[in-house]
């Protein structure tokens, strides 16, 4: 009788052993699966970044291709005079500013040396 409980519980625990190998096999199964189709969705975005990237490079290139054709616009004689005319006078203006400042710096120490060289004038006189 000994030997026959021993022989069914091997026979379950071989069962049970079984089924949770079978169960880890299943698991193992739905994981590649899951991975598959993550690894089939990754390359999906992948295909359509590189068209979208495509696509963007070529418009560029014909927007480059576009420009390239067009010949820049000369300006006339005119044109250059009144742009160097409007230069001078941004320079002139800026210049201006600069020796105001300058001359506003300089003026008390220019005023007092004279008047000092003034009153030694008088004295040794």
């Amino acid at each position: 009788m000994d030997l026959i409980k021993n022989r069914k519980s091997k026979i379950i625990q071989s069962k049970i052993h079984l089924a949770l190998h079978l169960q880890r096999q299943v698991h193992i199964q739905q994981k590649n699966i899951l991975n598959f189709t993550d690894n089939y969705r990754d390359k999906l975005n992948l295909i359509h970044m590189k068209k979208t990237i495509l696509s963007i490079l070529a418009v560029a290139a014909i927007l480059f291709a576009i420009s390239c054709n067009s010949s820049p616009k000369l300006m006339t004689e005119s044109e250059m005079d009144k742009r160097i005319e409007q230069l001078t006078a941004m320079e002139i203006d800026s210049l201006d500013a600069v020796l105001d400042a300058d001359c506003e710096r300089k003026m008390p120490r220019m005023v007092a040396a004279k008047r000092d060289s003034i009153i030694a004038a008088s004295q040794e006189n």
